[in-house]
């Protein structure tokens, strides 16, 4: 279902755009900055076994796990939203601080900004992408609760 639900926004943005040219999206730092700033902050709360596991609790069919694992589970998804969109956000603006310091022709300056965009929006995305999962685990925890 999530894989299905990717591929729908995918087609859904390249049906929208006029001129959809994949190459402006990609921008592999601002996903490695994003994982290096996220994934420590999980690792350093003691939340990154959970996250590992809310994919197999929020993913699977079987009612398993404890009403722990299933709380943390929650936490550390919900962590990792709030960390990856602050993440972002501050990485456009040190980028774009960045760009205007250098008081570039305008011609440079749009598309160093469009650049600097990129930063939030696969925050915004992987933030996107995990919210059916923690909407799916809150639900297996009020199941868990009402048995």
């Amino acid at each position: 279902m999530y894989i299905l639900f990717i591929v729908l926004m995918i087609v859904l943005f390249i049906v929208t755009s006029s001129s959809f040219a994949y190459q402006y999206y990609i921008d592999p730092i601002s996903l490695v900055i994003l994982l290096l700033v996220a994934i420590p902050v999980l690792i350093s709360t003691g939340l990154m076994k959970d996250f590992n596991n809310a994919f197999k609790l929020g993913l699977s069919k079987k009612k398993e796990g404890t009403i722990r694992e299933v709380k943390r589970a929650i936490e550390a998804v919900a962590l990792f939203q709030k960390v990856i969109i602050t993440t972002g956000i501050v990485a456009f603006f040190l980028s774009a601080i960045l760009v205007v310091i250098q008081k570039p022709r305008y011609e440079i300056l749009m598309p160093s900004i469009a650049v600097a965009l990129v930063a939030p929006l696969y925050a915004g995305v992987m933030a996107l992408i995990l919210q059916p999962l923690e909407v799916s685990l809150k639900l297996r925890l009020q199941d868990m609760l009402h048995e």
